[in-house]
């Protein structure tokens, strides 16, 4: 799973904008291994010590300020953690990707479209870069320039229209019901999944339950992932009308989303709005000052990681 981008910010919360000492091709790669942890935390938060090599006459010399970090506003924090420690709505929001994908009923109603696109506005604050995916209808065109077939595939009736599209690197045209299917085993199957939120509509659990019954007839079923017979089990149950859920697949973790109609404005709610701006970004916390004598920057670049 790849890890998720930090945006770099300040105690204050503006971002980092210095220039970077040296080539601006230069990066600082750091692998700070995290072991003996208590098990029982679940997070950890972690600060790094920078020392620079300027001498103190350099620091004091009156034409400028030479004992100072700069750090590259694009900086990254990689890491990796444990989903299973992933347990609610704030956290999950704090391990999105930088371009979190919420994935759109083919025919989202008025509240649905609203309530994915106070979302993607919210994430963008953030600054995060959602993008919106429409689950395809009969009759849809879908690009299929990332689309990866497994080869073991190549010889399954329904991968075959799919198949001479990416042969042609031309669009896929939607024409059937196995086409649906197809295009949902292959975003199942892909390394980023379905999707990182997922608007809830009974479409959707109808498409998935119709694509179950064409995986089982052609043999693709057991060679999807674990996480989508926990799917398809999803989609035989009623919408539980929770707002923001999230679901726990094996291997899988979204947002579930959706908007019922006796509440349509709940994702307005000052709750759900500070989750994202309290959750959804992780960057510098402190940056601690300097004397003329002290040559080591202390700073805080991420707190409360998933372990």
């Amino acid at each position: 799973m790849p890890p998720p981008f930090l945006k770099m910010t300040g105690i204050d919360g503006k971002p980092w904008s210095t220039d970077a000492p040296g080539s601006a091709n230069e990066a600082l790669h750091l692998s700070i291994p995290l072991k003996n942890l208590d098990p029982t935390l679940r997070f950890v938060d972690v600060s790094l010590s920078f020392n620079t090599k300027k001498s103190t006459e350099s620091c004091t010399y009156i034409a400028g300020r030479g004992n100072e970090l700069l750090l590259d506003p694009g900086s990254r924090l990689r890491y990796r953690f444990d989903r299973s420690s992933v347990l609610d709505v704030r956290t999950f929001l704090t391990t999105l990707p930088e371009q979190a994908q919420i994935l759109l009923p083919s025919q989202p109603d008025a509240l649905q479209y609203e309530a994915a696109l106070r979302l993607l506005m919210g994430l963008q604050a953030q600054g995060l870069n959602p993008k919106l995916v429409v689950f395809p209808k009969i009759g849809d065109e879908v690009a299929t320039g990332n689309m990866r077939l497994p080869g073991s595939w190549n010889g399954i009736p329904m991968f075959q229209s799919l198949l001479a599209a990416l042969r042609q690197q031309q669009k896929f045209h939607i024409a059937n019901d196995a086409d649906v299917a197809a295009w949902l085993a292959i975003r199942l199957s892909s390394a980023s999944g379905l999707a990182d939120v997922l608007v809830d509509s009974a479409g959707l659990r109808a498409a998935l339950l119709k694509a179950g019954e064409i995986w089982r007839e052609q043999g693709v079923l057991q060679r999807l992932p674990a996480a989508v017979q926990q799917a398809i089990t999803w989609g035989k149950t009623s919408p539980a009308q929770a707002n923001l859920a999230l679901v726990n697949w094996a291997e899988m973790q979204m947002l579930l989303l959706d908007s019922p109609d006796q509440n349509p404005a709940a994702l307005l709610t000052g709750s759900f709005w500070s989750a994202i701006a309290n959750g959804a970004e992780l960057g510098v916390a402190h940056v601690g000052s300097l004397g003329v004598e002290s040559h080591t920057h202390r700073l805080m670049i991420a707190q409360n990681l998933p372990v």
